[in-house]
């Protein structure tokens, strides 16, 4: 394997000097937004240095035969490209061309949300010899689509025009480094090349090129159009469909479902459940007990009594001790007793084709619940400095911007944040993790799937939220709901969602509206007692507004 440097994406210089120019403008001056923004735009136009061994060719390889290609569902026509070595990023136009999302209908974004990007020509197919542009939308995620202007007019390609080089990678190709495994296609177009920490090199493709180990454990590569494509490991011992795994245990064979990915609602992989030798102690607490089908060790834990799996099965937020209506506050003991929560081999350690050690944890012993993307928003009377804090009971998954023992922004009263740690702008702060102790619901709303967005509009109104935070919410939860025809939804009133994940803002706030939405999926409607929201929350003052929501299990 190789394991050369790997090259990383230019640092921002003089971050320091800059800021406490910001900082000191800020005092007692409405126009410290405009130095801010003045300032951000500065450090996003410096010419960023040359990034060696990671630029993508003109053109990927051979041209895929339009008989190889994947099947695309959507794609109408096909165009080629050749591709501009940098991005050049264009002046904001979104007032006379506005995008318009399919995901969420006729939601326009605007200003900061949006940044457009000068990224080749079009070679090939329609608009032969048109400008290619790449615009990125940060709304609830980050995802990309690409356009052209003909008489002044933005025409998006939305999966309609596939890009040869883009939407025709292959599904599936080798990992080099280790014959016999295979890698099938991720996500793609989840961030640009250069926004992403490379950790080393793995191999070069014939055909997309150089392929590292990013900093989240994703194995990524650079497509001409400056974005990532993410490749995951194919395990052919894992059944993709309902997470069973084929070990032979003790000899006596294992079809138990298994989660051996980090909980996460945001990833642009999938990302494994990774632990580190250090912590894992492979050569004082682990024994071989089986093999994978494909022949490879699986081991477990030697000591029985070993303190991970007396946490896990002493934990009361796990499903078993989940009520038989997933309801809350569980039961005061498992369903299993301890010899028999060992039989089920709770815990089993893999090492992958990268070398790392990965856990997997029968899913009659996983966590009952996530909280996805809860997000604050802040709404200062006057520009100011403001700290904030939360602390979800079972710890964060993941934070943005990244948490450090708490954020430290300026908050404008449009909601506008600039983060100080990360010298960015932001909408709202985000973070996930694991919520604890959710308290018992019997009461909730039965809601059809196709009913969500309307039932969703009222309700949110009626709690506190209002236009952007109501579209954020809806943006995020409405395409998460759609396995089952119906769901229970159920809203925690603030004094529970305190006790689930604190939270704490400098300055004390006026006025503070928390929503924290879970969602049950139900095959058949049932019969439940309909949730009294209560009175609408009035805002004045400084207001603070966060909503979440937490799909059980």
């Amino acid at each position: 394997m190789e394991t050369n440097t790997v090259p990383q994406p230019p640092k921002l210089e003089t971050k320091r000097n800059k800021l406490d120019k910001v900082i000191y403008a800020l005092v007692g001056s409405a126009v410290a937004v405009l130095v801010m923004a003045s300032a951000y735009y500065m450090l996003l136009s410096q010419q960023a240095e040359q990034i060696p061994d990671v630029q993508p060719p003109q053109h990927i390889g051979t041209p895929v035969q339009p008989d190889t290609l994947p099947e695309q569902e959507n794609v109408q026509e096909w165009v080629g490209a050749s591709w501009n070595p940098e991005l050049v990023k264009q002046e904001d136009d979104c007032q006379t061309a506005p995008y318009y999302s399919p995901q969420n209908g006729e939601t326009e974004y605007c200003g900061d949300n949006i940044s457009n990007y000068l990224a080749g020509t079009i070679t090939s197919g329609p608009y032969l010899g048109e400008k290619l542009y790449l615009m990125q939308a940060s709304e609830m995620g980050t995802y990309y689509d690409h356009y052209v202007y003909v008489d002044s007019e933005k025409i998006y390609f939305q999966d309609k025009i596939g890009i040869r080089g883009i939407d025709d990678v292959p599904d599936e190709i080798d990992f080099q480094p280790k014959p016999g495994y295979k890698l099938k296609e991720g996500w793609i177009g989840q961030e640009l090349f250069e926004e992403t920490t490379l950790v080393r090199k793995l191999f070069t493709h014939p055909q997309l090129g150089d392929f590292y180990l990013s900093s989240d454990g994703c194995i990524v590569t650079k497509l001409p159009d400056h974005t990532v494509l993410s490749y995951d490991f194919k395990l052919s011992f894992v059944n993709e469909e309902n997470g069973t795994v084929d070990f032979t245990i003790n000899s006596v064979p294992n079809r138990e479902p298994y989660d051996f990915r980090r909980p996460t609602c945001v990833a642009n992989c999938y990302y494994w459940s990774v632990v580190s030798e250090e912590k894992l102690k492979p050569e004082t607490r682990l024994v071989i007990v089986g093999t994978t089908a494909t022949g490879e060790n699986t081991f477990a834990l030697s000591d029985q009594n070993d303190q991970a799996l007396r946490d896990i099965y002493y934990d009361e937020m796990t499903v078993a001790y989940l009520n038989e209506d997933g309801s809350w506050p569980p039961m005061d003991h498992s369903k299993y007793t301890y010899e028999e929560f060992l039989a089920l081999n709770p815990l089993l350690y893999w090492k992958d084709p990268l070398d790392r050690w990965i856990e997997f944890r029968n899913r009659k012993t996983a966590v009952a619940a996530e909280m996805c993307k809860p997000v604050v928003y802040l709404y200062p009377e006057s520009i100011k400095n403001v700290q904030v804090s939360v602390a979800p009971n079972g710890g964060f998954t993941h934070t943005e911007p990244p948490y450090q023992n708490g954020w430290n922004v300026i908050a404008s009263p449009g909601g506008k944040l600039f983060d100080l740690g990360t010298w960015s702008f932001y909408d709202y702060l985000l973070w996930e993790g694991i919520g604890l102790s959710y308290p018992k619901q019997d009461e909730g709303f039965v809601v059809s799937r196709e009913a969500l967005q309307v039932f969703l509009d009222e309700k949110l109104a009626i709690l506190g939220l209002r236009g952007k935070e109501i579209t954020d919410f809806e943006s995020y939860w409405l395409g998460r709901l759609t396995d089952k025809p119906y769901y229970k939804i159920s809203f925690i009133n603030k004094a529970s969602f305190d006790q689930i994940a604190s939270l704490s803002v400098s300055d004390t706030p006026d006025t503070i509206i928390r929503v924290m939405m879970t969602a049950r999926g139900l095959d058949e409607p049932v019969q439940v007692t309909e949730q009294a929201l209560g009175k609408t929350p009035t805002r004045h003052g400084f207001v603070v507004v966060e909503w979440g929501g937490a799909l059980l299990k």
